[in-house]
């Protein structure tokens, strides 16, 4: 029978230093020193780091992926083949970075009510379906003249389907609590709920800071709608220099011109910035 060991310890008088931690053997309660309590939470740490550091790296890796994906589809031609403009792809790129400031808290809160690998899983699933959605919502409408698809639709395709793959493997190999974990023991489980206890820093909602929540979301909301409002402001300055440019007179272009030399930068009159 696998030794459950709790949190309370006693010190032994003979040893004023001496700190030994109380555990459950065999239905009877038995002490262990720190120095093993210690050793087994190494231990424990270890097996934790094997397992779930390899998979979330993973998981991380294509998450990146699929981030800068749009960017490597324009590379690959997605703004010749869709004719975008300049404008539309920047917002293209543009419109997820709104959607996940604005996203971020609830889906925090979201995946605390239903438990990381339901969450992490369903995500991953979603995306990985708009992913390859991404490249066959403007391929089907040709199929019937060809069957090639493009670069750019390759990437989407073979960036999204292992998202979809990774979420269900996600929703089987990740636990949401150190009960539910079938690869821990019964005396690892104890364990690692205790450090759980102990380490304050996991509590990400305490009881008696009910009080705060709507404040302190609140000002992280407020500082997120703060940056996005600072983005937009830049974005519309960078749009209105490009449009000067755009319409500079010959005397004007000579000018600006004479000043910058013949070397490229965001001087030059040709220069446009990317909005």
């Amino acid at each position: 029978m696998d030794t459950i060991i709790t949190l309370s310890t006693t010190v032994d008088n003979r040893k004023s230093n001496d700190h030994q931690t109380t555990s459950m053997y065999n239905g009877n309660n038995v002490t262990i020193s720190d120095k093993m309590y210690q050793k087994a939470i190494r231990a424990l740490l270890w097996k934790l780091d094997k397992r779930l550091i390899p998979f979330l790296t993973i998981l991380e890796l294509f998450s990146f992926l699929n981030r800068i994906n749009i960017g490597n589809a324009k590379i690959a031609g997605i703004e010749n083949t869709l004719h975008l403009t300049q404008t539309e792809y920047s917002w293209a790129v543009s419109i997820y970075f709104i959607g996940f400031m604005l996203l971020e808290i609830p889906s925090t809160l979201i995946m605390r009510y239903i438990g990381p690998s339901k969450f992490l899983s369903i995500i991953m699933i979603i995306w990985g379906l708009i992913m390859v959605s991404m490249a066959f919502g403007y391929g089907i409408s040709l199929l019937e003249v060809r069957t090639k698809l493009n670069g750019w639709q390759w990437i989407f395709i073979l960036e999204g389907s292992p998202c979809v793959l990774l979420g269900i493997v996600t929703y089987f190999f990740l636990g949401d609590l150190p009960e539910t974990v079938q690869w821990l023991t019964n005396t690892e489980k104890e364990l690692l709920t205790n450090r759980l206890r102990q380490d304050t820093v996991f509590q990400i909602y305490r009881a008696e800071d009910a009080p705060y929540f709507i404040r302190s979301h609140l000002i992280s909301l407020g500082f997120m709608v703060a940056m996005l409002f600072a983005s937009l402001i830049l974005k519309y300055i960078l749009w209105r220099e490009n449009q000067h440019r755009d319409h500079l007179s010959p005397e004007q272009r000579t000018r600006e011109l004479t000043m910058c030399g013949q070397e490229p930068c965001d001087a030059h009159p040709d220069f446009r910035y990317v909005t």
